[in-house]
């Protein structure tokens, strides 16, 4: 039986539909581990970052400051795991970014500390 041009094309393009299909599933299931992925990622590295700055905060107090000797080093050693942690869950320039974030939101509070001292 002779094909004509519409039923090669017909079939044709039924071909191409199902391989397109099949192709969109495999490029969302792709898309979804990568969200997955970079959801985790995400998640440890703000999970990092907010245990350092917790310890960094308790560190800097000078209330807290006033421990033993012994206390002050194993708290600047939990600091610094801590630190290799928060640099390798985090991309450098989130590190930067939130560092920077962090010194001028610090800033802020200074001024507005000592204008309401001073007022």
């Amino acid at each position: 039986m002779p094909r004509d041009g519409r039923t090669a094309r017909a079939t044709d393009s039924t071909s191409t539909d199902s391989r397109s299909a099949s192709t969109e599933e495999a490029d969302a299931r792709v898309v979804g581990v990568t969200r997955g992925r970079i959801r985790e990622s995400r998640a440890r590295c703000h999970a990092a970052r907010d245990a350092y700055y917790a310890a960094a905060c308790a560190r800097a107090e000078p209330a807290n400051a006033s421990g033993s000797g012994a206390a002050a080093v194993a708290s600047e050693k939990a600091c610094v795991t801590l630190r290799a942690a928060y640099d390798a869950a985090c991309p450098r320039s989130w590190v930067e970014h939130f560092d920077a974030k962090r010194a001028e939101d610090a800033k802020v509070r200074r001024v507005l500390a000592s204008r309401e001292g001073g007022a």
